[in-house]
C-alpha cells in the first residue's frame, strides 16, 4: 500500500513539474514575442519576394495511345500479353519514354520553326530569347558574340560555338540535376496511356514543343520499328519490277521474231521460238513467286507497323500556372513560428542549465 502511494506521489510530482515547465516555456515565448514577429516578417518578405520573382508558366499536355499490331492477334507475345504475362506494350512505352528525351529526337525538335510573338524562327532561338540565355547562361567570351542565334541547323560540321550553344539549350530542355527541364513524359501502367507535358513561359512555345516532340517521336519510332521489314519489301518490289520488265521484253522479242520469220519457216526458227516461249514461261513462274513473296512481306510490314494515336492535344488558350501565394505564406508562417519557438526554448534550457551550474 505504501509502495503504491509512493508511485502515485512520484507520478504527481513528475506531472506537476511538466506542467510548470510548460508554463515557463509559454511565458518565455510570450516574453519574446518580438523575436517571433521578427522571424514572421522575414518569412513574409522572403515568400513575397520569391512569389514576385516566380514567373507564370503555361502547361501543354498531349496524351496518346500506342497500338502495336505485332503485340496483338495470334502471336505468342500477344497471347502472353492477353493473360497479363510478358512485357509487351509497357516495354514499348518504356522505349518511347527514353527516345523522347534522346539527343536525336530533341535535336530535330529544336530546329523546327514555329511562330512566337509574330516571329517565325527555330524553337532553339525562341528558347534563347525567352529564357534570356545571353545574360543568364552565356557571355561574349563563351560564344564569341553576345547576340548569338542559330542561322542553320546544327550538323556534324557545326562550329564549336554552335555546339556549345546547342548543348546548353538541349540540357535546359531535357533537364539535369539542377533544372527539371521544360517537358516530362509518363504513362499509366494500368491503361497504357502515355503523356507529354511541357511547361514554358509562353503558351505558343509549350504547344510547339509538345506537338513537335510527338511528331518526331512518332516518325522515328515507326521508321525504326519497321526498317527491316520495309527494306525487305523494297528489295522484293525492285525484283518484281525487274522480272516484269524482263518478261515484257521477252514477249516483245518473241512477237518480233515471229513477225520476221513468217515467210521463211526454218527448223532453226522453231528452236529459237521454243527458247523464247520457254523463257517466258520461266519468267511468268518467277514473277508469280515474286509477287507472292511481295504480298507476304507487305502484309508482314503492315502487321508490324505500330500506330500512335493522339487522344488529347493541347489547344490555345492553355492553363497558366503559378505557385499559390496563400499556400506558400501559410507554410512560411508555420515554419517561422516553429523555428523561432524552438530557438527560444533552446535558449531557455541553456540559460537554466548554466544558472544551475
Amino acid at each position: 500500500m505504501n509502495e503504491h502511494n509512493a508511485y502515485s506521489i512520484n507520478d504527481e510530482i513528475t506531472l506537476k513539474e511538466l506542467i510548470l515547465k510548460l508554463k515557463e516555456f509559454l511565458y518565455e515565448i510570450k516574453s519574446n514575442y518580438r523575436f517571433v514577429l521578427f522571424f514572421i516578417l522575414i518569412a513574409i518578405f522572403i515568400i513575397y519576394f520569391n512569389h514576385k520573382r516566380t514567373p507564370v508558366v503555361y502547361k501543354a499536355t498531349l496524351t496518346y495511345d500506342l497500338h502495336s499490331t505485332s503485340s496483338s492477334g495470334g502471336s505468342f507475345p500477344g497471347i502472353l500479353g492477353s493473360f497479363g504475362l510478358g512485357g509487351g506494350k509497357n516495354e514499348n512505352l518504356d522505349k518511347l519514354m527514353e527516345l523522347t528525351s534522346s539527343h536525336r529526337i530533341l535535336k530535330s525538335v529544336l530546329f523546327k520553326r514555329i511562330k512566337l510573338e509574330g516571329q517565325v524562327d527555330y524553337i532553339a532561338n525562341h528558347i534563347i530569347r525567352l529564357y534570356d540565355f545571353h545574360n543568364t547562361y552565356w557571355d561574349e567570351n563563351s560564344l564569341g558574340s553576345d547576340e548569338f542565334y542559330f542561322k542553320r541547323k546544327v550538323a556534324d560540321s557545326a562550329s564549336i560555338a554552335e555546339n556549345k550553344a546547342f548543348k546548353a539549350i538541349y540540357s535546359h530542355t531535357k533537364g539535369n540535376d539542377d533544372f527539371k527541364g521544360l517537358f516530362s513524359t509518363s504513362y499509366s501502367e494500368k491503361t497504357g496511356i502515355a503523356k507529354i507535358a511541357t511547361s514554358t513561359l509562353s503558351p505558343e512555345l509549350s504547344i510547339g514543343l509538345t506537338e513537335n516532340i510527338f511528331v518526331q517521336l512518332d516518325s522515328f519510332y515507326v521508321k525504326n520499328t519497321t526498317e527491316k521489314d520495309q527494306l525487305n519489301v523494297d528489295i522484293l518490289k525492285s525484283k518484281t519490277d525487274s522480272l516484269y520488265k524482263e518478261l515484257r521484253s521477252a514477249e516483245y522479242g518473241l512477237a518480233s521474231f515471229k513477225d520476221n520469220s513468217l515467210r521463211l519457216q526454218r527448223k532453226t526458227d522453231l528452236i529459237k521460238s521454243a527458247q523464247y516461249e520457254g523463257k517466258i514461261r520461266m519468267l511468268y513462274a518467277a514473277l508469280g513467286k515474286a509477287i507472292e513473296n511481295l504480298e507476304i512481306a507487305d502484309y508482314s510490314l503492315r502487321h508490324q507497323t505500330p500506330f500512335i494515336q493522339i487522344i488529347d492535344r493541347p489547344l490555345l488558350p492553355i492553363t497558366s500556372f503559378k505557385p499559390s501565394f496563400k499556400r506558400a505564406l501559410g507554410f512560411g508562417l508555420f515554419f517561422a513560428v516553429f523555428i523561432s519557438t524552438v530557438l527560444i526554448i533552446i535558449r531557455k534550457i541553456y540559460r537554466d542549465s548554466m544558472s544551475d551550474n
